[in-house]
């Protein structure tokens, strides 16, 4: 019935099959790059004073939002700097800040993997269970999240607040095809129907 009402409004169905093949959301992973708000983002250690925080973050989303269910999150590069530390992601692992972005915005990283840089040494931090989320801010989407790290040093347990700053990508055009496709089917069948 479908296959017949379809050619009878003047849609071939291989080209409807193609438009819905080309309008699937993409499989790959969509990237795109956030930028600290140093007036926002800081370090403040137990034992001293707040520092502010400046670098970039690099997230590779699963999916493109608006989204139905939970894509990955990957945040695939870190460089921030701040207080005297220069943080980075662990070059050693594969998927040192693999999560997991949620409908509503927010996320979870079960476990990120830092690597920190005091000028006198380097040391590897895994933190649990990191969540933040993404907010509309002034036009743009910025990603927020707080955690702790331990400094190994004097500066003991430091507060860590990051408000970064970004686009996140527009979905593709070819995701309104379908829509497309089923206003012109509607115009068809009333015009069939006079």
């Amino acid at each position: 019935m479908l296959r017949s009402s379809l050619r009878g409004a003047g849609i071939a169905w291989p080209a409807l099959v193609l438009a819905a093949l080309l309008a699937a959301p993409d499989a790959r992973a969509v990237g795109f790059d956030l930028t600290l708000d140093p007036a926002l983002s800081e370090l403040d250690p137990a034992d001293g004073s707040p520092a502010p925080l400046s670098g970039t973050l690099r997230v590779d989303l699963g999916s493109l939002p608006p989204l139905v269910g939970n894509t990955t999150f990957d945040l695939v590069d870190v460089a921030v700097t701040g207080g005297g530390f220069s943080i980075t992601l662990d070059p050693d692992l594969s998927a040192p800040g693999l999560g997991v972005l949620r409908p509503d915005g927010s996320f979870l990283i079960p476990n990120l993997f830092l690597r920190l840089d005091d000028g006198l040494m380097e040391f590897d931090q895994t933190l649990s269970d990191v969540q933040g989320a993404f907010v509309p801010c002034g036009g743009v989407t910025c990603l927020e999240t707080s955690f702790q790290v331990d400094s190994l040093g004097p500066a003991g347990l430091i507060d860590v607040r990051v408000v970064a700053i970004g686009e996140v990508p527009e979905p593709s055009p070819w995701l309104l095809l379908p829509l497309a496709g089923a206003a012109a089917l509607r115009r068809r069948r009333a015009e069939i129907a006079r």
